[in-house]
């Protein structure tokens, strides 16, 4: 993919409020110098805005962007989709939120790991409960995948999480619950 590239919309949806999200994602470090235009806008690391408002625990922005088209299981950095972005900054009622919306909850990353499993890794033993009690709590199949001892994921997987997390230390984008 290249910077700026767009995903194909779905038809009869709401329009994106385009200015709200350039004038709240658009000095993300995603979409600097890109002007967002779509819902499923790629930007320049090959993110999307319903990746980062996921991670943000931007709850009414998922909700707006899923209505505009977004696509609900965009899978990006290290095969990770939305859910697996809300678990890892602990932003629960996204992750819970999505799947009632169509989020596949059983899709595996790059690692063969369901959003549950990384709960779990990351010591996040309430957000697994709740994933398994709304239906999400499978484990993944870790075949053919680059399979990581729980150690070596939850070292990975808090480096993840700062590394994005400074993406938006100037923004004010986090949600209050992921501090």
């Amino acid at each position: 993919m290249f910077a700026g590239k767009m995903r194909p919309m779905k038809k009869n949806l709401k329009p994106l409020p385009v200015s709200y999200m350039a004038d709240k994602y658009g000095k993300h470090v995603e979409f600097v110098g890109l002007p967002i235009r779509s819902a499923n806008q790629v930007g320049a690391f090959d993110d999307t805005i319903l990746r980062i408002a996921a991670f943000a625990g931007q709850i009414d922005d998922v909700a707006v962007l899923l209505d505009c088209g977004a696509e609900i299981d965009a899978i990006g950095d290290l095969g990770n989709t939305p859910i697996h972005l809300a678990v890892l900054a602990g932003q629960l009622d996204v992750a819970l939120y999505l799947p009632k919306r169509g989020a596949n909850a059983r899709i595996e990353n790059d690692f063969g790991e369901t959003p549950f499993d990384v709960a779990r890794i990351v010591g996040s033993g309430g957000a697994a409960a709740a994933l398994a009690q709304a239906g999400a709590g499978q484990c993944g199949s870790n075949v053919g995948a680059a399979r990581l001892e729980d150690s070596d994921a939850a070292a990975l997987w808090a480096d993840f999480r700062r590394i994005h997390e400074l993406n938006f230390e100037d923004l004010k984008l986090m949600a209050d619950t992921a501090r």
